[in-house]
């Protein structure tokens, strides 16, 4: 199995179980410090990586990981505002596919080809998410 798709599952299932420690933490200390306190979490978690791991940066593409940073942080602020009030089994599905539109993004800005199949995969998820926030 590639490395990569090991990687992808570890995520897939860590990422399963996040969304339920967000919605308790959101509806316990609402999405704003629930946000806050992802903040104070990746830098315990990762200045150390940083530290021990990282020794040549390209200072030119800084800009593009500050800019992922911050669009994943309003992203996680969004997620935890709408988990404050909404039900996860609706609110975690819905922001999960996520993927759908990156496709759509990476076909348009990076060029990349998506086969007939993963358009239809795109739409049966977004079938299954009007059947989970719907009905």
């Amino acid at each position: 199995m590639e490395q990569s798709i090991v990687f992808g599952l570890l995520a897939f299932l860590t990422f399963s179980f996040a969304g339920i420690t967000a919605k308790i933490a959101s509806s316990k200390l609402g999405g704003f410090n629930t946000t806050l306190m992802y903040g104070f979490a990746y830098l315990t978690v990762l200045l150390p990586i940083f530290l021990l791991f990282v020794r040549k940066i390209d200072v030119l593409n800084i800009k593009w990981g500050l800019l992922a940073g911050v669009v994943s942080c309003i992203g996680i602020l969004l997620t935890n505002k709408a988990l404050e009030t909404g039900k996860a089994s609706v609110i975690i599905p819905l922001v999960s596919c996520y993927p759908i539109l990156m496709a759509i993004w990476a076909r348009i800005f990076l060029g990349e080809t998506l086969l007939w199949y993963q358009y239809l995969g795109m739409i049966l998820a977004v079938a299954g998410i009007i059947l989970l926030t719907v009905f």
